[in-house]
This record gives structure tokens, sequence and C-alpha cells, in this order.
């Protein structure tokens, strides 16, 4: 398997994971930057299990609520994995995600 690394915001390398339901991030996801939340969504995004990632790949998505949205985005670890930090991200705000390289999200 291929290691993807995430692109440089602001530059046409750049990832964006639209999420239009719940969405459960894959290893290969890992590699996203941002993860935006879309019209009509109230849904539950599963942030991608530590131990399938490389250490060092995308320390950081950030998960975006759009204003459009309608609805919370509510932010779970996969199995195994936990959260620190706020678990929601309301219409119109943002958070990122940041992991520790073993079992912890942070939550900004």
């Amino acid at each position: 398997m291929a290691v993807r690394i995430a692109g440089v915001f602001g530059t046409s390398f750049e990832t964006i994971l639209p999420m239009t339901g719940t969405l459960v991030m894959s290893a290969e996801q890992a590699a996203v930057n941002l993860v935006v939340g879309t019209s009509g969504l109230a849904a539950t995004v599963t942030l991608p299990q530590i131990s399938q990632m490389v250490a060092a790949q995308n320390p950081v998505i950030y998960l975006v609520n759009t204003s459009s949205s309608g609805g919370t985005m509510t932010i779970a670890a996969f199995s195994g994995d936990s959260i620190v930090g706020a678990t929601t991200a309301l219409v119109s705000t943002g958070v990122q995600a940041r992991h520790d390289g073993l079992k912890t999200w942070y939550i900004f």
C-alpha cells in the first residue's frame, strides 16, 4: 500500500473530503487535510484508527461544519482510540483533531 502524504492547505495538493452522511474514516483517508460537513448534515464522523496510520501521517485533520449543514457534526474515535476534548462541531464551526501517534486524538 502506498503511503499518502497530506497536501498543504491553499495549494492544489490539499485533500478535502466532503462528508455527506455518517463517515468512518479509513487509514487510506487519514491523508485528508479537511473534512467538510455538507448541506443537510447531522451525522457522525469517526476518525481513522491511529494504529493503522503511519505515525507521521497527517497529524492534524480539520473538521468543519459549514453554515448550511443544518445539524451538529458528532466526532468519534475508532474502537481502541480515545478523544480528549470536544466531541461535536456545531453549525458554522470547526475543530482540529491531532493525534499522538499512539491511541489518543486531541480535539481543539
